[in-house]
Formats: C-alpha cells, sequence, structure tokens
C-alpha cells in the first residue's frame, strides 16, 4: 500500500513543479542520499512540507528579480497559496480512497476466497489452494459413521468467508463439513440378506425392526441364519424419502408360516416340548400339569412363526366346595371363580353356571351362587354377620329392632343359591314380657309399651281399674318385634249375693260355668242374663262354650 501511494503522490507532485515552475532539481531538493534515507517513510508525512517549500521558493525568485518585475501572482495562484493545507490535506484523502478502493493491488501476494459452498472437503482444500489459500475444517460433521464412507459424501456444510473475500495468501479459510444425504433404495419384497445388500451399496445400514414380544425375539434367535432368507415387509424410511449416509433404515420381515402340531390331550410341560422346536409359544401361565382339551389354531393348521397357541380345559365339579376350595379347584386346570368373592372363605358353593364336563377357554370365569345360611334364631348382630360372610345383603324388616333380638323368619330360604349381593330381608321377635296375677292393667301396659309392644285391651270398653285376667299371645313367648298384644281384663268388684244363680232384681250370675251348665243356660251370649267377662276366656262373645 504504501509504494503505491507514494507513486500517486510523486504524480501530484511532479504536477504543482510544473504548475509553480519549480525546477524539481534545485538545490532545495533532497539529495539522492537523503531520498535513499527517506525511501521508507510514508510520503503522507513527508512531502506535504516539500510542496510548501516549493512554492516558496518560486515566491522568493520573484522577488529577487525586482529590477525586472513580472506580472502579479493570479488570483488562482493567491488562492492556492492561501488554501495549501486544505488543498494537501484533500489530495492526501483522494490517495486513502484511491488505495482503499484497490488501486495498487498487488496480485502476488493476494488471494480471493472461491465459492466452496457444498463441494466435498477434498475438493474444498484443492480450490482453496489453488489460490493460494489454506482450508481447516473447525467443526467436522462426517466423523462418527459405523461404516467406511468415501470422500466424496463428506461435504462443506458452513463457511466462515464468504465468496470474494480479499485475504493475504498463506491465510487461513475455516468451515465446517457434513454428510451428503441420499435417497433410500426400496428394499420391500427383498430377503433380508438382498436388502442389506442394497443397503450398503447405497451407503446406509440395515437394522432389522424387533417385534414387542421378547419371547418372539428368541424364536427369531434360535432361526439363526434362517433369518436372512426372510422377507422384507416394510421399511422406514421409505423408498420415497432421503436419509443422511451411513444412517440406519429399519426394516421389518414378514415372520414365516409354519404346521401348527397336534398338542390336545398333552400336559402343559409335554406340549411345550412340541411347540418350542416347531416356532410356536404357549402363555407361561399355564399349570405345566394340567391336561389340554382344545387349542387353537387346530393342528394341522398354519400359524405365523412365533404366534402364540390358546388352550381350553374342562370345567370340574365344584358345588358343594367352600370358597377356597373352589378357587383352587378352578386353578389347577387354568380357569377362575369371579373375583368379587363372599367374605368368609367357608361359604359353600350351590351352584355353577357352567357345568362340571364343559370345555372352557383357559382364563375364563365360572359364575357361581353360593348357600343362603340359617338364620333364624340367631341374634340380629350375629344373623348380621352370617349374611354379610355368605355375601349376601342383610335387611330386618323392623329397623328399629334391636340387636338382641330373635330372628324369627328369613325371605331366603335355608340352603338355596343366592348369587352374589341378593337380599336376604328378616324378622325379628322379642319375647312377651311376664306379669304376676292380678297385676295393674297400667303395670301390664307399660311392660308391653316398653318391649314396643302394641297393646289393646278386652273389654276394649274396660276401666283401668280392672285386673289382667291373661294376654294373647302368651308371656316368655317370641313375637314378632312391634306387633299387637291383646290384655284381657276383668271386674276386680265381688258379685252381689245370689240364690240358685238368679239374682235378686233383673241381674243374674253364675260364679263360673259349672253352675251355669247346671242352671241349664249354657252357652250364654253376651248381652243375655248370667253373661259376665269371666265366664268368657277367649272372650269371643260367648261364654261357657
Amino acid at each position: 500500500m504504501q509504494g503505491s501511494v507514494k507513486k500517486v503522490w510523486l504524480s501530484l507532485r511532479h504536477k504543482v513543479d510544473a504548475w509553480a515552475g519549480v525546477d524539481p532539481r534545485d538545490g532545495n531538493e533532497t539529495t539522492s542520499a537523503q531520498q535513499k534515507t527517506q525511501k521508507d517513510v510514508s510520503p503522507l508525512l513527508l512531502q506535504p512540507q516539500t510542496l510548501l517549500q516549493r512554492l516558496r521558493l518560486k515566491k522568493v525568485a520573484s522577488d529577487q528579480a525586482g529590477s525586472t518585475p513580472g506580472p502579479e501572482p493570479s488570483n488562482a495562484l493567491l488562492w492556492f497559496q492561501r488554501n495549501m493545507k486544505f488543498v494537501i490535506a484533500g489530495g492526501i484523502a483522494l490517495v486513502l480512497v484511491l488505495v482503499g478502493s484497490g488501486v495498487g493491488w498487488n496480485a502476488a501476494t493476494r488471494a480471493i476466497v472461491p465459492d466452496i459452498q457444498g463441494q466435498s472437503v477434498a475438493e474444498a482444500f484443492a480450490s482453496l489452494e489453488a489460490v493460494g489459500l489454506v482450508g481447516r475444517v473447525n467443526n467436522d460433521g462426517c466423523s462418527g459413521s459405523t461404516i467406511a464412507l468415501p470422500d466424496s459424501v463428506c461435504l462443506v456444510a458452513v463457511v466462515e468467508l464468504s465468496p470474494g473475500t480479499k485475504l493475504r495468501k498463506g491465510d487461513v479459510v475455516t468451515f465446517s463439513s457434513q454428510l451428503a444425504a441420499a435417497k433410500v433404495p426400496d428394499v420391500t419384497g427383498m430377503t433380508y440378506r438382498e436388502a442389506k445388500a442394497a443397503l450398503a451399496e447405497a451407503l446406509f445400514l440395515a437394522e432389522r425392526k424387533p417385534v414387542l414380544e421378547p419371547e418372539v425375539e428368541t424364536v427369531i434367535s434360535a432361526r439363526g441364519k434362517e433369518v436372512e432368507g426372510w422377507i422384507v415387509a416394510q421399511q422406514s424410511p421409505r423408498s420415497t424419502e432421503s436419509l443422511v449416509v451411513g444412517e440406519s433404515v429399519e426394516v421389518e420381515l414378514e415372520l414365516p408360516e409354519v404346521t401348527v402340531p397336534e398338542v390336545t390331550g398333552m400336559t402343559v410341560s409335554e406340549a411345550e416340548l412340541i411347540l418350542g422346536p416347531a416356532g410356536l409359544l404357549m402363555a407361561d401361565t399355564y399349570k405345566s400339569q394340567s391336561t389340554i382339551a382344545g387349542q387353537a389354531p387346530q393342528s394341522g393348521m398354519s400359524a405365523r412363526l412365533g404366534s402364540t397357541l390358546s388352550f381350553s380345559f374342562v370345567v370340574p365339579d365344584i358345588v358343594g366346595f367352600s370358597v377356597d376350595e373352589a378357587k383352587a379347584a378352578l386353578a389347577s386346570v387354568n380357569l377362575k371363580l369371579a373375583s368379587q368373592t363372599p367374605k368368609s372363605g367357608a361359604t359353600l358353593i350351590a351352584s355353577q353356571d357352567r357345568l362340571s364336563g364343559d370345555i372352557a377357554p383357559a382364563g375364563s370365569v365360572i359364575g357361581v351362587h353360593y348357600k343362603v345360611p340359617d338364620l333364624v334364631g340367631l341374634k340380629v348382630t350375629d344373623a348380621e354377620d352370617a349374611a354379610k360372610n355368605a355375601g349376601l345383603v342383610f335387611v330386618v324388616s323392623q329397623t328399629t329392632a334391636p340387636g338382641d333380638a330373635i330372628i324369627s323368619e328369613q325371605s331366603l330360604p335355608v340352603g338355596s343359591g343366592a348369587a352374589l349381593g341378593s337380599k336376604v330381608t328378616v324378622t325379628a321377635a322379642v319375647p312377651i314380657p311376664t306379669y304376676t296375677s292380678g297385676s295393674s292393667l297400667s303395670s301390664v301396659k307399660s311392660n308391653l309399651e316398653s318391649a314396643h309392644f302394641e297393646v289393646v285391651f278386652s273389654p276394649s270398653s274396660a276401666p283401668s281399674s280392672w285386673r289382667v285376667v291373661r294376654l294373647d299371645p302368651q308371656p316368655e313367648t317370641l313375637a314378632t318385634y312391634g306387633s299387637t298384644v291383646t290384655i284381657y281384663l276383668e271386674d276386680p268388684t265381688p258379685p252381689p249375693s245370689y240364690s240358685g244363680g238368679v239374682q235378686s232384681g233383673t241381674s243374674v250370675y253364675y260364679k263360673n260355668c259349672t253352675e251355669a251348665r247346671n242352671a241349664g243356660v249354657t252357652p250364654i251370649y253376651r248381652g243375655q242374663p248370667g253373661y259376665a267377662s269371666h265366664l268368657d276366656r277367649d272372650n269371643d262373645g260367648i261364654a261357657c262354650e
């Protein structure tokens, strides 16, 4: 740059010398030795002073020739002298602009960055070397592949400098690299061996898609080289898509078909020995010693390699078994009792919905009814526990019956079958309170009402002063809780004196039925002479029947 500026400056100085009439060989000029000393000094620092000196020399020469006055300086010269510093500064600025725009470009030491975007890394190194630049990869995206890849697929990704950038020769241009993408070939319908070869040729890896069941993977692995001949059913990515070279293409193989062998009548452990070599599976939850009664698919049919066969088993007779016994019996043949069972494992089975001897698929649930327990004679609290243990819903018809009341009736027959959650309604009974002979009406009535019985009187119009003769039902017998008890009463007033059963006046009184019969008046109806409540024990209006 300094040499170029100097050339421009010398050209400008010569023009000024010619205009000012100054001989460049004047004694005020620098000597050759001085020029040699100043050769490497920037002309921008030295040359402006030289121009001013040349202009001053022109003025002195003019003044010394006073004997012969010359023409007056022109207006242009006077203006140039007054604005010399500004003129020189503008010239310097012009020189800098010219240099910045490329004036003085030295092609021998400079280089322009070429366009290497999209080239292979090898091509990019060659292009940069051709113009004297050095290439360097600062982010290698081509390493790490598990297969050997040619250099042609490692491409320039991002260049730090734009094409056309000017640099010194030997400068470094850095860029990142990446692997190229290519279209995935269509390998569906090929054998696994052919698919791997086709993908390798296209610089891809083949990866077999595993199946979901690990047992099937075990079967496939056991086949070894057989797998190479299986057909590719699907691939991902598809053949219409592109993928970075070196990546894996997932292929799903179509499992071949095998013939199902006969295993019916064998135990599960025996069947396993037959199915394994055939490439077929069965559920690992089967009891090994249970006998197979049916199979699906049936023998002779075709099934995909790794398919799972399902079995059926004979339903056992579990009627009369307890819940715990029924569960064990069904589990032994790979069947189940309903998941919801009575609280007590001792509850007995009354019936089953699949008859013994039926063939049921493994895992089938056998529905049952449970035997209804005998609740009569138990206390309410005990009866409730017994009903719930049997899986029944317990309901007492008298909601206020105490826990020590005795069950007298139940809605479901004892020993019958009932589904889990069936409702059994019971009736509670309590004993009739006792009383002493001659107890007052109020005390007996109070005791009955305390036991939650309804009370009626006979005769209904008897005054409270009458005495209790008897109760119906009899004391200490069980009566439905809340039912009605009849209190029979009689007048405690002694009868008036009489003779021959005939009372003086209009009334007749008989001490007992024997006397009435002896008098020949039995039976006596209510309202007839001689009728009295003590002769009518059942209060039906007929005395001495």
